[in-house]
């Protein structure tokens, strides 16, 4: 799991064969299929995957996805 551009906030995670954009929602495989996700599914990726297998709070998460709540 990481970032294609290089940084962990970036808008592109690449995991095997996908690539996850969580700004748009999409997950498109190698062979160029798009699979279209929820958008709080997406927010949820992202975090966990800019978290790059580090341990996220349950709070953080949370705030991220849902804004603080």
């Amino acid at each position: 799991m990481k970032p294609v551009k290089g940084s962990p906030e970036a808008s592109e995670f690449r995991i095997g064969d996908w690539v996850i954009e969580p700004e748009y929602n999409r997950l498109t495989g190698e062979a160029g299929e798009e699979q279209f996700i929820e958008s709080r599914l997406a927010r949820i990726l992202a975090v966990l995957l800019a978290a790059n297998g580090s341990v996220v709070r349950r709070q953080d998460l949370l705030h991220a996805v849902l804004g603080g709540c």
